[in-house]
C-alpha cells in the first residue's frame, strides 16, 4: 500500500497475459486483490489503491482455491500463505479485521 507501484502487473507484449513477480520470505502469510485500472485514472487515485479510503474496488482472484477474506466491510481479498508461514485460523476464510 505504501508502494503501490510494485504491485502492479505488466502486459506480456502481444498477449492478453499480465504478470506480476514478487521476493517473498518463505513465512510470508498475506492478503490481495486484482484490480482493473481503466485507461485515464489519475496517478492520486491510483496511488490510493488498496487503502483505507481507495476509490477503485479490487476483487479477490478467481483462480486462488484459498477461501476468500472479508476486509473493510464486504470487500472480499484472498490469501497467499506460503511453506514456512505460520498457521492462522483467521486466514483460512471470513472476515479480516486488520
Amino acid at each position: 500500500k505504501e508502494h503501490v507501484e510494485k504491485g502492479m502487473m505488466s502486459a506480456l507484449p502481444e498477449t492478453d497475459i499480465w504478470t506480476l513477480t514478487l521476493r517473498l520470505p518463505a513465512s510470508y502469510c498475506g492478503s490481495y486483490s486484482l484490480l482493473e485500472i481503466p485507461p485515464g485514472t489519475t496517478a492520486e487515485t491510483i496511488a490510493l489503491s488498496g487503502g483505507r479510503f481507495a476509490t477503485l474496488a479490487g476483487k479477490a482472484d478467481p483462480l486462488n482455491k484459498m477461501p476468500e477474506i472479508n476486509v473493510r466491510g464486504n470487500a472480499k481479498e484472498s490469501v497467499l500463505t506460503l511453506d514456512k508461514a505460520p498457521a492462522l485460523s483467521e486466514w483460512n476464510g471470513g472476515f479480516h479485521t486488520g
